[in-house]
């Protein structure tokens, strides 16, 4: 562990290492009883960096089992120069993950460890320092059902509070186009959605900074071993933006992504880490339907990356129609660092849309498009660039048999679509504005048009 992000724009780092396989702090203080780190400027790194100490006497009450020191933390210019300790249960048992919160009685919290099922109580102090680990630049507010990871100070009382998952709030009750049927609507936090059938609405814009997508459907699957997630997501004429990707759809998990007021965006404001999907990642074996808002990287230039708006993995299926548009999305060829530190080369293909072919024992992706629009999109670099606004791979199905794909450019092949894969065209289809190139292997079928 060398660095973290505490805030917009400050991260510690300390020289000290840490042990991952018994969990131990094996670092030694200095030679005058202190540790020694810094707070650097994310933003400025080369300029302002603030040195502080931390005595190193407290150290005597780490918990040398389960402790994961925290330094350094900063909120609107007041310093915390501590050390900090998990609660702990009847039995010994740590935080591995988090505590459930069963009641709050003015400082005193009462919670419940999923795990074992045991039961923890603490006080908190005055005013402690609540986080939502979705992102750590909002100072957030705890409730009753929030999964939380609870610090200590040395007198025992609850200082910080990290928000794994936040509680779901009940907005209102109103009709599903995807159930079919009226249902609950639960505010939107972000974060990773596990409980499945969940139906969530955006109340207000929603950003997320630090590497992460702003939602998460499901987790832990693997193609052949899953449990699926169902997910639908209404934007609601509001906007989520991320410094990384908007929504991830990991491997056999399925959402349903609507806009019932008009105006709703997802962004990424990525450029600094290369990948695929910035804007939606749909997973192997996934399922996403795209009915309404937009999809917007405008401005926003990918270095690296293939399908920057959605990135369709082998195995899965990308539906979209009614109002729903992608715009603006730039893939550009060239070397840049994954997230994790790996450096790669590449990218320049499908500026807006990347369809897979097979992989992995999965049939190649499919993309059904009866509606909305696809615009703007452009992948530059190299003269082995294609489809400014789709890319369709060899062994992928694109179906279109309505909708808009226009303005696309490149600086190789198929301005508006390259096509490898097998395109059956028929409706209201329109390209316009924009070439059709179709590879060796690229197969066109044309139906009945209106």
């Amino acid at each position: 562990i060398g660095s973290r992000t505490v805030d917009c724009d400050l991260y510690w780092s300390v020289s000290r290492k840490w042990n991952t396989k018994t969990d131990t702090w094996t670092r030694k203080p200095e030679a005058d009883g202190r540790y020694v780190f810094t707070v650097i400027s994310k933003s400025n790194p080369g300029v302002a960096k603030q040195v502080w100490t931390y005595d190193a006497n407290l150290a005597k009450e780490i918990d040398q089992k389960y402790a994961a020191p925290v330094f350094g933390l900063k909120l609107n210019g007041n310093e915390i120069i501590k050390h900090y300790k998990p609660i702990e249960v009847v039995g010994g048992n740590s935080i591995a993950s988090y505590y459930k919160i069963t009641s709050i009685n003015g400082k005193k919290l009462e919670l419940v460890y999923p795990k074992d099922g045991k039961k923890a109580v603490a006080e908190m102090t005055d005013k402690p320092l609540i986080f939502n680990t979705q992102n750590m630049c909002k100072v957030d507010t705890i409730a009753v059902g929030d999964k939380v990871h609870s610090l200590l100070n040395s007198l025992g009382e609850i200082q910080i509070i990290y928000i794994i998952e936040k509680a779901p709030v009940a907005v209102k009750t109103s009709y599903c186009p995807h159930c079919n049927k009226n249902v609950t609507w639960y505010k939107f936090t972000g974060g990773t959605a596990n409980t499945d059938g969940m139906h969530y609405v955006l109340t207000e814009d929603y950003e997320v900074v630090g590497g992460k997508a702003a939602l998460t459907v499901g987790s832990g699957n693997t193609v052949t071993n899953y449990t699926t997630k169902n997910i639908v997501l209404d934007l609601a004429g509001h906007k989520i933006t991320s410094d990384y990707r908007g929504i991830n759809i990991p491997t056999r998990n399925n959402l349903y992504l609507m806009d019932s007021k008009g105006g709703g965006v997802i962004r990424s404001t990525n450029t600094k880490y290369t990948d695929n999907g910035f804007g939606v990642l749909v997973g192997q074996g996934s399922n996403f339907t795209f009915t309404g808002g937009t999809i917007d990287m405008s401005g926003i230039v990918q270095t690296g990356c293939s399908g920057p708006c959605v990135y369709v993995s082998s195995g899965s299926v990308f539906n979209m129609s009614g109002n729903a548009a992608i715009k603006g999305c730039t893939a550009n060829y060239g070397t840049a660092s994954t997230l994790s530190g790996k450096t790669t080369t590449g990218g320049a293909i499908g500026g807006s849309v990347y369809v897979l072919g097979p992989k992995d024992g999965l049939k190649g992706a499919t993309f059904n498009m009866s509606g909305g629009t696809i615009s703007g999109g452009r992948t530059q670099g190299t003269k082995n660039a294609t489809g400014g606004n789709v890319t369709i791979a060899n062994g992928a199905t694109f179906n279109m048999s309505g909708g808009t794909i226009k303005d696309g450019t490149t600086t190789g092949r198929g301005a508006n679509v390259f096509l490898a894969g097998t395109m059956n065209v028929s409706g209201t289809a329109k390209v316009t504005n924009g070439t059709l190139y179709f590879s060796d292997k690229g197969v066109m079928n044309v139906g009945n048009m209106k």
